[in-house]
């Protein structure tokens, strides 16, 4: 069994989100793992079910997302790709995928083949699982790489249904999507 304390954080104000990420990144290059809970989540729940019901939270969908550092050495880049695959199999999507993100689809890509490479590593394993994938991205994104992404999504399964949508980054922070 493995040693495991926790640890609680008060604060009369908000914390900085750029403080605790930082914390989290100390604390991980020292091999110690970091979850954060918000004690609301429990009177949050109850809440719910007293006025929507179980079946409202049981329809309740996991969404998840990650900022993650950028590298440039090939060691730190297989670790990235390596967890970013398993962050994606984890969250198990069994329907459909929808990634939103304002640098996918680049224009000034250095080496297309590589970021091809890199795309089809991280999806791979859950493209067979799903039956549509969308990608929503700034209005400035490279048709062509896009279509090579549909192509290898196609290739892995053949039924997908692949979609994409270019909007404003200022209608994404609107949607508080970005």
């Amino acid at each position: 069994m493995a040693y495991q304390e926790t640890l609680t954080f008060e604060s009369d104000k908000p914390i900085a989100i750029e403080l605790l990420v930082e914390l989290a990144d100390q604390l991980h290059q020292q091999g110690i793992e970091v979850y954060v809970a918000n004690d609301n989540l429990w009177e949050e729940c109850q809440k719910l079910l007293i006025e929507k019901g179980a079946s409202h939270i049981l329809s309740i969908r996991r969404l998840q997302e990650a900022v993650l550092p950028k590298v440039e050495d090939r060691d730190r880049r297989d670790l990235l790709v390596k967890v970013l695959g398993e962050q994606l199999q984890s969250l198990a999507p069994s329907n459909s995928l929808i990634v939103v993100d304002p640098y996918f689809l680049p224009t000034n890509l250095r080496n297309k083949t590589e970021y091809l490479d890199t795309f089809r590593e991280i999806f791979g394993p859950i493209i067979p699982k799903i039956a549509s994938a969308r990608f929503i991205t700034r209005t400035e994104y490279d048709d062509a790489l896009y279509e090579a992404i549909s192509r290898i999504l196609i290739d892995l399964n053949p039924q997908m249904d692949v979609s994409h949508r270019a909007i404003i980054v200022e209608e994404l922070r609107k949607a508080k999507l970005l």
